[in-house]
C-alpha cells in the first residue's frame, strides 16, 4: 500500500497515517534555488532506498535526487508497531520546513523562526514493514503525490531519479515480479563449426553453381520465347 500526502491536506491523511506510527508535519518544505521556484524539493536518496532496492545503490553512492513540487515533512515514532526505513531526505543546509501561508518570492522567502519555520532534514518518503501472520505488510508513505506524475518522470530541465524511484517502489511492493522479464535463455545454437577447408566448396556453390544455373534456365527460357 502507498499512500501519498500534500502540504494542506494533513488533516485528511493524518488519521489515516496515525496508526502507522507517522504524522505529516503542518507546513511545506523549501528550498533555495538560484533557477528553481522555493517550493521545488530535491530530497536525496537515503540508506533506505538502498535497503528497498540494492540498484539504487550507485545513485545514492552519487547523491543523486528525486524531484518534489510542493512536498511536506513526515516524523515517525521510533519504537511503533512498523520498522521505519527512511527513503528521501531534505538537504539541511539549504532547506527548511515553512509554516503557515507564503508568496514564492526568493527575495523575502527566508527561514522566519517567530512564525514557527524549522530548519534541518525531514524525510520526505518512508518505507514501513512488519511481519503479519507470517508475512510482510508493505507500506510506503511519502509527504508530496505529484513526484508520480508524468510532468516529473519526464523533467527535462535538471538531473532527477523520479522514473528509477517509482520503479523501485514498484519492484519492492512486487518483490521483484515487476517488471515482467521477457528475456528467454541464450540459444543452443551459437556457435560456427566450419573450417577453412569447408568454406570453399560452400563459395563454389553459393557464387558459382546456384548463379550459373539460374544464369542458364534464364536463357534456355529466353530462347523457347523467341522461337514461339
Amino acid at each position: 500500500m502507498m499512500i501519498a500526502g500534500e502540504p494542506g491536506k494533513q488533516n485528511v491523511v493524518n488519521p489515516l497515517l496515525d496508526s502507522l506510527g507517522v504524522q505529516m508535519l503542518n507546513g511545506t518544505i523549501v528550498q533555495q534555488s538560484r533557477d528553481y521556484s522555493y517550493d521545488l524539493l530535491t530530497p536525496n536518496l537515503a540508506a533506505g532506498a538502498v535497503a528497498m532496492d540494492k540498484r539504487l545503490q550507485q545513485y545514492y553512492s552519487y547523491g543523486l535526487t528525486v524531484s518534489m513540487p510542493g512536498a511536506g515533512a513526515l516524523s515517525y515514532a521510533a519504537k511503533g508497531a512498523f520498522t521505519v526505513h527512511l527513503l528521501l531526505t531534505s538537504n539541511a543546509q539549504s532547506s527548511w520546513l515553512k509554516k503557515g501561508k507564503f508568496t514564492l518570492d526568493s527575495a523575502a522567502l527566508t527561514v522566519d523562526h517567530i512564525n514557527g519555520d524549522q530548519q534541518g532534514s525531514f524525510p520526505t518518503a518512508l518505507m514501513l514493514t512488519r511481519k503479519v501472520n507470517n508475512k510482510e505488510q508493505r507500506i510506503i508513505v511519502a509527504a508530496d503525490a505529484d513526484f508520480f506524475s508524468n510532468t516529473e518522470l519526464n523533467r527535462n530541465n535538471m538531473q532527477t531519479l523520479n522514473t528509477a524511484f517509482a520503479m523501485s517502489i514498484f519492484r519492492w511492493f512486487s518483490y521483484e515480479e515487476f517488471p515482467i522479464d521477457a528475456s528467454r535463455p541464450p540459444s543452443k545454437d551459437n556457435a560456427v563449426t566450419l573450417t577453412k577447408a569447408s568454406i570453399k566448396p560452400i563459395q563454389i556453390l553459393f557464387y558459382g553453381i546456384i548463379p550459373g544455373t539460374l544464369f542458364l534456365l534464364g536463357m534456355v527460357l529466353l530462347i523457347r520465347r523467341k522461337r514461339k
